[in-house]
């Protein structure tokens, strides 16, 4: 499964000051949810999913330093 804009969102985030944890996963989701259906019984689980896969791509090469 894929999301539509991911990197972008990433990089839209990233340029952001630091939010706390709650905030980076509601600004996630609006972020992705701009090109992407989230159900709302899902928000939760998906909000979860993409402060994980943030955090790897702040590590990875691909994110800022």
């Amino acid at each position: 499964m894929g999301l539509l804009g991911l990197e972008e969102a990433f990089a839209a985030v990233a340029a952001c000051p630091e939010p706390c944890r709650e905030k980076l996963a509601a600004l996630l989701l609006e972020k992705v949810g701009e090109k992407n259906w989230i159900p709302a019984e899902s928000r939760e689980a998906y909000a979860e999913a993409l402060v994980r896969a943030y955090a790897r791509w702040r590590k990875s090469s691909a994110g800022p330093t």
